[in-house]
């Protein structure tokens, strides 16, 4: 019997940065051969150059073109994975699209966002407060961010 594997689902704006491809990594190592790690690659994103984008070969990518035809959120739908990590992008439009899609569809993943200080005043809305209820996990960077979300 061929069991089908768990996924993860990783979305940035940053792709080009370093330090996400160590994440991917080590996501991939801690998780083991049991998990799919699947790059949403979004047409925010900060696309690395061909020698960077080499580095990512190893990982499963899916690239969204247009999010007026497909949003980020609603891609995930079909993909429907276990989690969904999203990196640098919480409050942001990738977030909140994923957190609408999961809102509507009362999908079962679990969504795991990064919080930097900066965003907090910039994007926290009370309107959409029923949407932050989605989010499963948040990580912060700093005691300041994680108390500033805490209020």
């Amino acid at each position: 019997m061929v069991q089908n594997k768990r996924v993860l689902a990783y979305i940035s704006s940053r792709l080009n940065h370093s330090g996400h491809l160590t994440l991917l990594r080590a996501l991939r190592n801690e998780l083991g051969q049991d998990w799919r790690i699947i790059i949403l690659e979004t047409p925010q994103a900060d696309i690395p150059n061909q020698h960077e984008r080499d580095n990512y070969d190893d990982f499963e990518v899916l690239r969204l073109i247009d999010t007026s035809q497909m949003s980020t959120g609603f891609a995930l739908v079909d993909i429907d994975p276990e989690i969904v990590y999203i990196q640098d992008e919480f409050f942001l439009q990738n977030c909140m699209e994923v957190l609408y899609a999961k809102h509507c569809t009362q999908a079962k993943w679990k969504v795991v966002s990064c919080l930097c200080e900066n965003i907090l005043d910039k994007y926290v809305r009370p309107e959409y407060e029923y949407l932050y209820k989605e989010l499963d996990l948040l990580l912060s960077y700093a005691e300041f961010s994680y108390k500033r979300a805490i209020e």
